[in-house]
C-alpha cells in the first residue's frame, strides 16, 4: 500500500466526507496507483463510508429535489440500494413548500409579478423540482 497516498486519502477525510469512487479518482490522478487496497484500509477502519456520504451529502443539500439529489449521489458513485436508503429517509418539500420557501427566501409576497414567478421557476428548475409542477403552483399566485 503507498503510505502517500493514504496520508493523502487520511488528509481529505479529514477535511470532508467522500464517496470511494470520488477518493479513489483523486487518488488515481495525484498518485498513478489502483486505489483499492487504500480505500478498502480506510473502509475497513470505518474512515470512509459512502453511507455516511450519503446522509451528510443530503443533510448539506436538504433544499434540492429528490431526483436532483439521486442523480448527484449517482454521478458521485453511491450505489443504488444506498441512494434509496438514504433518500427514503429523508422528508422531501413539496413544490409548494418550496415555492413558499423560496418567495419567504427572495422577501416576495403574493401576487407575483411575471419576473418574480420566472425567477423562483428557474431557482426551483435548477434545484430539480419538476418545471410542469412549478409552473402549476406559480399560476396559483399570479
Amino acid at each position: 500500500m503507498d503510505d502517500n497516498a493514504l496520508r493523502y486519502a487520511l488528509k481529505l477525510l479529514a477535511g470532508r466526507d467522500c464517496s470511494r469512487r470520488e477518493l479513489g479518482t483523486r487518488l488515481e490522478r495525484r498518485f498513478h496507483i489502483e486505489p483499492d487496497q487504500v480505500l478498502d484500509w480506510l473502509e475497513g477502519r470505518g474512515y470512509l463510508d459512502d453511507r455516511r456520504f450519503a446522509r451528510s451529502f443530503v443533510s448539506a443539500h436538504r433544499r434540492w429535489a429528490r431526483t436532483r439529489m439521486d442523480a448527484e449521489l449517482d454521478r458521485r458513485g453511491v450505489g443504488e440500494s444506498i441512494r434509496n436508503q438514504v433518500l427514503n429517509d429523508h422528508s422531501w418539500p413539496s413544490v409548494t413548500e418550496a415555492v413558499r420557501d423560496r418567495m419567504a427566501r427572495m422577501h416576495i409576497e403574493p401576487p407575483l409579478t411575471p419576473e418574480a414567478a420566472a425567477r423562483i421557476a428557474r431557482t426551483l428548475s435548477r434545484l430539480g423540482h419538476d418545471p410542469a409542477e412549478i409552473g402549476e403552483e406559480l399560476e396559483r399566485l399570479l
